[in-house]
């Protein structure tokens, strides 16, 4: 391989130097062949190492180049050229067989690798196929185990299923038995629905009657009238909001009232107060002189009549009152000379008594509006309270309307109504009795207030007429009270009748869940033996499928038992190929040994020719011919050195 670019070079340096095979075109001399012969020999031996010129011997060779002619030089350059011939053909030889040698080589190396790695597979392949093979009669003997599990387990569910057709067969006598029961309750509940069809005078179903209803409509007709009946309650129910909302608006009104009062009485007490400072001065006054004092009373009188002429027909009883008492006060100034003084002591001490009594009122009204604040601001939590619950009943209602409609939930629906129904009530009762405490307080305050206020003036006693009005109103009260406890009542016997019903109908409806539970066991242990029964069913054909894939299996082993055979046999191929493949590469290491001899041999005579030629054109003629190899030898060294 390496000797290409040697013979590439030489052609190089022939081309260069202008030595051709024919040595006669370049003149009829012989040094400038052999020359060219010597530098192409030691070229094409591939060791790049070209042999040094020495221009002395040419220029003696030169110089000698004409005179001495040699006889046989066509001779010797036609061996020489059969020689370059042979040494050339040997050369490519050789190259084409060190090429076939690493090509050989390169296949063997490849073939071996590729050996190597499918005998790694094979390998493998066979420990794997070894591992299946265990695996799968490790897989056998526990599908025979489980088999076996399965006829022991199979054989006692034939027993099993043996004793429970035996206790199904009881079950289902007890079941007809209890049929027969359920049927009596149904009957039960029939004669229960036409009971209340002849008490209530209304048929459920228009066409049909109770006593040829089938039983699965049963229900349904149990649904319409729970139905009925939440219409009708919801009916009470919305008489009943407009009595509140009168209620509420009797409350708000007599609130306003009381309050309207409460500043009436304020501002008459304060212009009573005004009357009796004026009073009082004018009684001074009086000391001095009657007639100032009398002017000053009919000033008064004319005072009390403007401000009684802006006041309400309510007042007209003071009015009257008034002149009574100014008629009285008329008679009585003839005596007033006499009892002024006296009076006049009175009338400070009552002055001091009425200062008194003015601090005790104040305080008391400011208590009271305090006590009034605090009992408005309870009425509105309370009214508050009460808007909220009336607005969680209405949703409530909502809701329960909502469920009504569904067929599942009427009896937990109806329970939950009635309880709700009952904290409703007695949140209401304890509403009432909290307005009706609330009310007793006010009485007693205003009462109180009114006492005080007689206490201090007679003038006062106008309070009365307000009192009736306050009784009017609490009248109003209590005969809306009396219609709402009325109202409460007929409400009460209808949730007693619907709690009744309710009642009956909680107690069916048990009676049917009762049976439709027994009725679901029963169902559900019929499942599970039918169950069962496919469950084994499932097992035999798991069994037969169990078999099957053991047969698939066993035809795979024996499939994969050929396989393994015919790839053994490929591996024995393989290595007897490689065997060859050896044997063939020894013979031709030795074909390339013994070529190599054969090159070296050809170099060494080519070198004793040259030197023969060198010798015979030199100047020491056929003396200097070498006679041996060892002759050779040296006149090539000394060729060299």
């Amino acid at each position: 391989m390496e000797q290409k670019p040697c013979e590439a070079n030489n052609e190089e340096l022939l081309s260069s130097s202008g030595i051709t095979s024919n040595a006669g075109s370049s003149g009829p001399f012989f040094m400038p062949s052999i020359r060219g012969t010597i530098i192409e020999n030691t070229s094409s031996t591939g060791t790049l190492t070209q042999i040094p010129f020495f221009p002395k011997y040419e220029v003696e060779l030169d110089s000698h180049r004409k005179v001495i002619p040699y006889p046989g030089k066509e001779h010797i350059e036609r061996v020489l050229e059969e020689y370059s011939h042979q040494v050339k053909d040997l050369q490519r030889r050789l190259n084409e067989s060190n090429e076939l040698h690493e090509k050989q080589k390169f296949y063997l190396r490849q073939s071996v690798i590729d050996l190597q790695t499918k005998l790694q597979e094979m390998q493998m392949e066979r420990d794997a196929m070894a591992d299946i093979r265990r695996r799968e009669s490790q897989s056998q003997e526990d599908l025979r185990n489980q088999l076996q599990n399965t006829v022991h387990e199979l054989e006692a569910a034939k027993c099993l299923k043996e004793d429970m057709l035996k206790d199904s067969n009881t079950q289902i006598e007890q079941l007809r038995k209890m049929m027969l029961g359920h049927e009596g309750v149904l009957q039960e509940i029939r004669s229960v629905l036409v009971d209340f069809e002849e008490a209530s005078g209304k048929k459920i179903y228009e066409h049909d009657s109770m006593s040829t209803l089938h039983f699965r409509s049963m229900g349904s007709a149990i649904s319409k009238i729970l139905r009925e009946l939440d219409t009708e309650i919801s009916y009470l129910k919305g008489r009943i909001f407009p009595v509140e909302d009168q209620l509420e608006a009797l409350k708000s009104e007599s609130q306003n009232k009381m309050e309207l009062l409460l500043q009436q009485h304020q501002d008459r007490i304060e212009q009573l107060i005004n009357e009796h400072e004026i009073e009082i001065t004018g009684l001074t006054e009086k000391a001095s002189s009657a007639r100032s004092q009398a002017n000053s009373i009919q000033s008064q009188l004319e005072i009390i009549q403007e401000q009684a002429r802006n006041q309400n027909s309510m007042y007209m009883r003071q009015l009257s009152d008034l002149e009574s008492t100014v008629s009285q006060l008329r008679s009585e100034l003839r005596e007033a000379k006499r009892m002024y003084e006296d009076k006049i002591e009175e009338l400070e001490k009552q002055l001091v008594l009425a200062n008194s009594e003015l601090t005790e009122a104040r305080t008391e009204r400011d208590q009271f509006s305090q006590e009034s604040g605090n009992l408005d601001d309870q009425l509105q939590k309370l009214l508050a309270d009460l808007h909220k619950r009336e607005k969680e009943l209405s949703l409530e209602k909502e809701q329960n309307k909502r469920l009504w409609d569904r067929d599942t939930g009427n009896s937990i629906t109806i329970d939950h109504l009635r309880r709700e129904l009952d904290d409703r009530n007695m949140e209401v009762q304890r509403l009432e009795a909290l307005l009706k405490a609330m009310k007793s307080e006010c009485q007693g305050q205003m009462e109180r207030q009114m006492a005080a206020i007689q206490g201090k003036n007679e003038s006062l006693e106008k309070v009365s007429s307000l009192t009736a009005q306050l009784e009017s109103t609490k009248e109003m009260l209590r005969k809306v009270v009396e219609e709402l406890t009325a109202k409460k009542m007929t409400l009460e016997s209808s949730e007693r009748t619907v709690s009744d019903l309710t009642a009956s109908l909680q107690e069916k409806e048990r009676a049917i869940e009762a049976t439709n539970s027994e009725i679901l066991k029963l169902r559900s242990r019929v499942d599970l033996k039918l169950q069962e029964l496919q469950h084994l069913k499932n097992e035999g054909d798991h069994l037969r499928d169990v078999q099957t894939e053991c047969e698939a299996l066993k035809l795979q082993m024996a499939e994969k038992d050929k396989v393994i055979e015919i790839l053994r046999q490929q591996i024995e191929n393989m290595t007897q190929l490689v065997g060859q493949h050896g044997r063939t590469a020894g013979a031709m290491q030795v074909e390339k040994a013994r070529l190599e001899k054969e090159v070296g041999d050809r170099r060494l005579e080519l070198q004793e020719l040259k030197v023969c030629g060198l010798l015979r054109r030199s100047s020491f003629g056929n003396s200097c011919v070498p006679r041996s190899k060892d002759d050779l030898i040296y006149w090539t060294g000394l060729l060299q050195g």
